[in-house]
């Protein structure tokens, strides 16, 4: 069986009403609205939160490390090798 082709696509500071595909009829977004019609959207998601300005870091450190935010020690905006 051959293995999925997944294309993971993270935009940052972006709300589902800035695609034109999702509902926005001022904007034009024709490589996202390309990727609504022919992928999956995530029109209801919300960020945990952070411990620092950039909430786009938690879901970041999320994402690569497979772990929740508050299992990592001592989280400071930064990463540390040993964590991951």
């Amino acid at each position: 069986m051959d293995k999925p082709n997944v294309l993971f696509l993270l935009t940052d500071d972006q709300r589902r009403n800035t695609i034109h595909a999702l509902g926005n009829e001022d904007i034009i977004t024709p490589n996202m609205d390309y990727l609504v019609k022919e992928g999956t959207s995530f029109t209801n998601a919300y960020i945990p939160g952070g411990y620092t300005g950039a909430v786009c870091m938690p879901s970041r450190c999320m994402i690569n490390t497979g772990r929740y935010l508050t299992s990592i020690r001592n989280y400071s905006g930064v990463l540390k090798a040993q964590e991951s």
